[in-house]
């Protein structure tokens, strides 16, 4: 899977996310978001870019399979923006350095190292990958 990420990634950061095919699409928006997920949680998928495709993610993770992980998605943005989670890394970034932050009763903390948790007692990344693998190769190249 590393050859087809490294064409995909290389495509989708010269020529932009429109230039993939759908195919492509969903293996990006799967690979950003489990690995973003792996280096740092939830959290740090939304400080990223890879949240400006917050919604189309959602939809790749149902779409491989695994509305368990696009469930844990959803619920970490609604915690952290509500029901509107901004296309904009910077205006994320915004709205996320503004909540209180390395405080363990913290609520917002709290919840999302529990969504984070239950992320990986589900496979997390690994099994993103393998749903991914499997889908990806059933597709008929378009």
């Amino acid at each position: 899977m590393q050859q087809i990420a490294n064409r995909v990634v290389g495509q989708r950061f010269t020529a932009g996310f429109d230039s993939l095919n759908a195919r492509d699409r969903v293996f990006f928006l799967i690979w950003a978001h489990g690995g973003q997920v792996a280096n740092g949680g939830h959290i740090s998928l939304f400080y990223n870019s890879s949240a400006d495709l917050y919604s189309e993610t959602l939809d790749a993770l149902r779409l491989i399979g695994l509305p368990q992980h696009a469930a844990l998605l959803e619920r970490a943005g609604t915690l952290l923006f509500g029901d509107h989670v901004p296309r904009d890394m910077e205006r994320r970034n915004r709205i996320l350095d503004e909540i209180p932050g390395g405080d363990a009763s913290c609520e917002e903390d709290e919840e999302l190292d529990a969504i984070d948790a239950a992320f990986y007692a589900s496979g997390g990344s690994d099994r993103e990958l393998e749903a991914l693998d499997r889908w990806y190769h059933a597709q008929q190249e378009s």
